[in-house]
């Protein structure tokens, strides 16, 4: 079975998470962790058949802390969407049982400014040419001092 971890601090809100089947859930295996180890709340929304009688099982697992964050085997109808409140702690891994109607996974945040991890850009570094100033100048001298 593939498995996939995303940082979430990394990710745009909402995001889509593409559905990871096995022989058990018809999703399972994509884990999204805090780079930052804070609270957080999460949209989670799944989009399933609108047919009422067509339920679905849903759940998400905290895989690293042994615990659930939605309730295990929670029983939806239709496009369904929970508020979850995340210490930021452990994994948040949406599972979907095996036989279910869900078509899509969305995940939506808000990242407090305080929260966001800033991408790193490669700067300028002087060393190389300083490096090359030096040789220049290095080989200059032994070139004058050959003269004399």
């Amino acid at each position: 079975m593939a498995q996939y971890r995303y940082p979430l601090e990394l990710q745009t809100s909402p995001f889509a998470i593409a559905l990871n089947p096995n022989e058990t859930y018809d999703h399972v295996g994509v884990y999204i962790y805090r780079t930052l180890i804070l609270p957080i709340t999460i949209l989670l929304s799944f989009a399933a058949s609108s047919i009422e009688t067509e339920i679905s099982y849903v759940e998400v697992f905290d895989a690293d802390n042994d615990r659930f964050l939605l309730a295990e085997k929670t029983a939806i109808t239709g496009n369904t969407e929970f508020v979850i409140e995340w210490d930021g702690s452990g994994v948040f891994e949406p599972r979907v049982w095996l036989g279910s109607f869900v078509t899509s996974i969305t995940i939506a945040f808000n990242l407090p400014e305080n929260q966001v991890v800033m991408e790193i850009r490669p700067g300028f570094n002087a060393a190389p040419y300083a490096l090359a100033m030096g040789a220049v100048v290095g080989i200059g001298l032994v070139a004058t001092g050959r003269r004399k």
